[in-house]
């Protein structure tokens, strides 16, 4: 019998293929929470087991932690939970394979808020990829009855959480650039646990959690933070990040397989919409350094060419 062996790039390849799968899926777990928890209580219980989980699978790592790290991770974590709560209270209105889609678009805003945060230069190319993705979005939400745009209070959620997911990432790379990944990864876990259960006084929230909500919140918390996180903490020290990109750009492809599987109707509009907007996230990732802002999903910035930078340089010096 043949075993069939994998060069260390085809299985990071394949891992990375799972990993956006997983991502895919993380949509239709937590469409199906929302419909029996508080946002925040699925926030807090999510978050708190993810963070738990980081700090005993990457304890040694987080050793040393300094007083200035954690503030940095916390601030960066703001930018995350607000994120995350309108992602979430936009899915509780909108199908999770429109969700999907949208939330997608925040790889496109990242260039745009970066060009005016840190006066980041603006490559033409995402222009020509923002204009590709707004034309997804305009076949999307365009009502054929009076050929005008009709945003459901759900989109526009979504989209508002595709903005602010576009501020953490700048904040990221402004704020927590000297940071460990696995410590900056950690804190920002844990700031929207924190966040979450800080919140909890200023709303109505019931603190209920159905036993199927706990093992779909256990999932998300294990293979779509953890797991994932690891994947791509080894994926990107055997491939380019432009490569890794183009394999994160299936996520909301995923997310729309899914949402078949388990019983949603895809319109023929959204289907359009979508693939323009999984187009402009294909050029974008081509031309921009940004490519890397896929990993928003898992709160994760690797920062893995400064990283080999320093490895490089204490080889040197042995």
């Amino acid at each position: 019998m043949k075993i069939i062996q994998l060069s260390p790039q085809r299985l990071m390849i394949a891992l990375l293929l799972f990993a956006t799968m997983l991502w895919g899926m993380a949509f239709i777990f937590a469409k199906s929470v929302t419909q029996t928890t508080d946002t925040l209580t699925y926030m807090a219980a999510r978050f708190a087991l993810a963070s738990g989980l980081m700090a005993l699978v990457y304890r040694r790592r987080l050793r040393g932690l300094t007083l200035s790290e954690a503030a940095q991770g916390l601030w960066v974590g703001s930018f995350m939970f607000v994120a995350i709560i309108l992602m979430t209270e936009g899915l509780r209105e909108t199908s999770a394979s429109v969700a999907g889609f949208l939330t997608s678009l925040y790889v496109v805003f990242v260039p745009f808020v970066a060009a005016v945060w840190i006066r980041e230069p603006l490559r033409p190319t995402m222009i020509g990829a923002s204009s590709v993705a707004f034309l997804g979005l305009v076949v999307m939400t365009l009502d054929g009855s009076s050929f005008s745009l009709r945003f459901s209070p759900g989109e526009v959620l979504l989209l508002l959480s595709a903005l602010v997911a576009a501020l953490h990432i700048v904040a990221v790379s402004r704020y927590a650039h000297s940071m460990d990944s696995s410590r900056l990864t950690f804190m920002q876990l844990f700031a929207v646990a924190l966040f979450s259960v800080l919140a909890m006084p200023f709303s109505e929230t019931s603190l209920y959690i159905s036993p199927q909500a706990w093992l779909e919140i256990a999932i998300m918390a294990i293979f779509m933070t953890v797991v994932t996180f690891s994947i791509m903490t080894a994926a990107q020290r055997v491939i380019s990040s432009t490569q890794a990109t183009l394999f994160y750009a299936l996520e909301p492809l995923w997310t729309a397989l899914f949402g078949l599987w388990v019983g949603e109707r895809i319109a023929l509009q959204h289907w359009i919409g979508g693939l323009l907007i999984v187009a402009a996230l294909l050029l974008g990732s081509l031309s921009s350094d940004w490519a890397t802002v896929v990993r928003y999903r898992i709160g994760q910035f690797a920062f893995v060419r400064r990283e080999k930078q320093q490895q490089a340089q204490e080889a040197s010096t042995l």
